[in-house]
């Protein structure tokens, strides 16, 4: 190991063992370098034995530099272009499987792990398999900004908690967002926010972002990869449901605290409900953001969610008529037929990479 290798992972962080014990998955792209070091030396001096990353579409040379700096702890996976978190981490989880990774912790190229993180998880993850076994089980790192994804089972079952959120309309939501976009001075006393609950130390979800999941290879080998015709968003809700919807178990636990050096989707102003976000915000540049998470939400309520026919009509219907004549009200037609056919694409089970909107 050069000296350039040891400035960056320690004399001390050596890999040591011969059988890789816990593999972190990391995917990252674009120019992105900065946070992916930050998020690597956080991890491999955190108790994460090796890394695998995905170069997704990087502009910089990912392996030349990795092997550089951080020698034989980090396996590069390259691939040809961006085409979303999906493929992405079907290709990292495959290798660390292949590497021998007993258990996996995934990330997102702009988290930092402690060691205390890492060690509350392998905690968390032994507890839920002494009741079910380590190939019905997963535990997740706790994420602020995710939470608002991340929803709560207990209370309402599990068909109820993985409804999308477009799916959830109602006429007072809509009025919601009239009323925010015209006279927003007033929203504040028409609509006044519940103050929240105070949250339990662990609790079980339906499904859960990647970025925090940590799981064992069986459970892995259970529930199968990642399906990359996803591309980008609910790739990970539908991967993670399928543990929940075969009888498994997801367990936040908020002792095991995740830091975010980036917030990748700031949250949308409280007072703007969700259909004007999808209508007002990133146009032009952001339309395929708004296609591929419609697509893939209206494909998962469809099919792996399987949503009673007779919910999923009327909830489309309403969402397809709020969309529509918010469309007209913001001027934002283009945006509206953006929409309109990725709610078209979802309910025909029309997914893959779309070349009428690339990503960046």
């Amino acid at each position: 190991m050069d000296g350039r290798a040891r400035s960056i992972i320690g004399p001390g962080q050596a890999l040591q063992r011969d059988r890789l014990m816990l593999c972190g998955v990391i995917v990252t792209y674009g120019a992105r370098k900065s946070l992916l070091y930050a998020t690597l030396q956080a991890a491999l001096g955190s108790g994460i034995d090796r890394a695998v990353v995905v170069d997704n579409g990087s502009r910089w040379p990912v392996r030349r530099d990795l092997a550089e700096d951080f020698a034989e702890r980090v396996d590069v996976v390259r691939l040809g272009k961006n085409a979303g978190s999906a493929p992405g981490f079907k290709a990292g989880i495959a290798r660390a499987l292949e590497l021998g990774a007993e258990r996996l912790l995934i990330l997102d190229d702009d988290l930092a792990l402690t060691p205390q993180t890492v060690e509350r998880l392998q905690r968390s993850l032994d507890h839920s398999a002494a009741r079910s076994g380590f190939a019905r089980c997963a535990v997740c790192a706790y994420r602020k900004s995710a939470m608002e994804r991340m929803i709560l089972v207990e209370g309402q079952g599990l068909a109820r908690a993985v409804a999308p959120p477009i799916l959830r309309f109602s006429i007072m939501r809509l009025l919601r967002g009239l009323v925010a976009h015209t006279r927003p001075s007033l929203t504040s006393e028409m609509f006044k926010a519940q103050g929240p609950t105070a949250p339990s130390e662990t609790s079980r979800v339906a499904f859960a972002p990647y970025g925090g999941v940590f799981i064992h290879r069986s459970a892995v080998e259970w529930i199968g990869l990642p399906d990359e015709r996803f591309s980008l968003y609910w790739d990970d809700v539908e991967w993670t449901y399928r543990l929940t919807a075969r009888g498994g178990s997801i367990v936040i636990d908020r002792g095991a605290p995740l830091g975010e050096l980036e917030i990748s989707h700031p949250f949308r102003k409280p007072h703007i409900s969700r259909f004007h976000s999808l209508l007002l915000r990133d146009a032009g540049p952001g339309d395929y953001r708004i296609y591929y998470e419609i697509r893939n939400a209206i494909y998962f309520s469809a099919y792996p969610a399987r949503r009673d026919i007779s919910y999923l009509g009327v909830r489309v219907a309403a969402f397809r008529l709020g969309i529509f004549a918010l469309g007209i009200a913001l001027r934002r037609n283009a945006r509206s037929r953006v929409i309109r056919e990725a709610v078209n694409d979802g309910l025909n089970g029309r997914l893959g990479y779309n070349e009428k909107y690339p990503l960046e």
